[in-house]
């Protein structure tokens, strides 16, 4: 008889959800928990583990929804509040396709080998895609006076890491877990992740195309000269940050 993975998760009541710095904190965290290729300490799921992986991820997405109906509630933040609503309902829409099916869920689960394997070069692609952000954020009024090029430049920075993460996949073609139906249903993963969120924001940088390719070509300083002394866990909240500094979408 085949297992059902049950997924039921706490919704948290938001009241309970202080509005201070450790609280986005914890938002930034718990992205870098979801995304899942970013965090070395942090293991796709064999058989044994799913169930509570699964439960842990939806948890922390709808912690992240409850913090944004406490938090983020003036209209001043009503594009930061879309985009972090839109991932949360993503990672669980996601994880709800990925663990309650018994196909869907050995699927991930053997394509997961394949991202442990990788983990190494997929941290680094998740680093420098934070750290681009946050370059992009400290910039913003200075080196990047075109506000109109901020949400741009975020973009061209999230298709670099989901290039960059295929790239490290494939590098481990030859290794069995890395085949292309593992490759295929990580690239999945990363795409319906974010599919809701480039389809609101990114307009015609929604591929890694010629304009990325001259945008970020004019605006190199941003990524050579922003010298940072500490690094977030994910870049939600620099993207939040520059998404509040200028009108809602």
């Amino acid at each position: 008889m085949s297992e059902t993975v049950v997924l039921i998760s706490r919704n948290g009541d938001s009241a309970d959800i202080p509005c201070n710095r450790g609280s986005i904190d914890k938002l930034d965290e718990h992205v870098l928990k979801m995304v899942a290729f970013g965090d070395i300490n942090r293991k796709l799921p064999n058989e044994k583990e799913v169930h509570d992986y699964c439960r842990a991820d939806i948890e922390m997405a709808n912690w992240g929804k409850n913090y944004t109906k406490s938090c983020m509630t003036n209209r001043e933040v009503e594009t930061s509040r879309h985009v972090t609503n839109l991932f949360m309902f993503s990672i669980k829409k996601v994880f709800t396709k990925r663990c309650r099916s018994e196909t869907t869920r050995s699927i991930f689960i053997k394509a997961g080998k394949c991202a442990n394997l990788a983990k190494p070069d997929t941290v680094q692609c998740y680093d420098r895609y934070t750290t681009e952000t946050e370059q992009v954020n400290r910039a913003k009024k200075t080196i990047i006076k075109n506000d109109r090029h901020l949400i741009p430049l975020i973009c061209c920075s999230y298709h670099r890491f989901h290039d960059c993460v295929n790239e490290a996949w494939a590098k481990t073609n030859d290794a069995e877990p890395c085949n292309k139906k593992a490759q295929t249903e990580l690239d999945g993963y990363v795409t319906e992740t974010m599919y809701d969120i480039l389809q609101y924001l990114c307009g015609d940088y929604q591929d890694n195309n010629d304009k990325c390719d001259n945008l970020l070509k004019r605006y190199k300083d941003v990524f050579t000269s922003v010298k940072l002394k500490s690094l977030p866990k994910s870049p939600l909240s620099a993207s939040n940050e520059i998404f509040d500094s200028i009108p809602p979408l």
